[in-house]
């Protein structure tokens, strides 16, 4: 009885844990939150980093640098990393052959990433379709996006003398 109460509650303190909550962040991501000036002057200004939860012990941590158009999406459980994927504009779909599996956390082998760069007509996203597990959650099949962001505003063009 008591597991499956403690289960609940981590169900809903994960539910609760988005990335505008610094409580559920790294200790480093919540200092930075904390901190929204300092953070600014420490990270370029093109980067993009999201965190969403799989299962309640599987999550996706996807860092954009938009000026380089390529992300890398780690699956993390715990503080184990599952597995890593590389994404960019040259190489922007990527299918993981092999499986992962992390105590009772598994990736199922045929997770496929693709990566949409942001343009002035798009934006840009970072999809996930895959199948995992965890110790309370069999069968998850997670299909959707990951992160999203806006092109960048493009600058004005100079002007040409005549």
């Amino acid at each position: 009885m008591q597991a499956a109460w403690r289960i609940a509650g981590l169900a809903l303190l994960l539910a609760a844990c988005t990335h505008e909550a610094p409580g559920c962040l790294p200790a480093s991501r919540a200092a930075a939150a904390a901190h929204p000036v300092a953070a600014a002057a420490a990270a370029p200004a093109n980067t993009l980093d999201r965190t969403v939860w799989i299962t309640p012990e599987i999550r996706a941590d996807t860092h954009v640098q938009e000026d380089t158009q390529s992300a890398e999406v780690s699956f993390v459980s715990g503080q184990q990393v599952m597995l890593t994927i590389a994404l960019s504009q040259g190489a922007n779909s990527a299918t993981a052959d092999r499986g992962a599996a992390v105590g009772t956390a598994r990736i199922d082998p045929g997770l496929r990433l693709d990566f949409q760069i942001a343009t002035p007509l798009q934006s840009g996203a970072v999809y996930l379709d895959g199948n995992f597990a965890s110790s309370n959650l069999p069968k998850v099949h997670f299909q959707g996006a990951l992160a999203t962001w806006s092109a960048p505003p493009q600058a004005p063009s100079p002007a040409t003398k005549e």
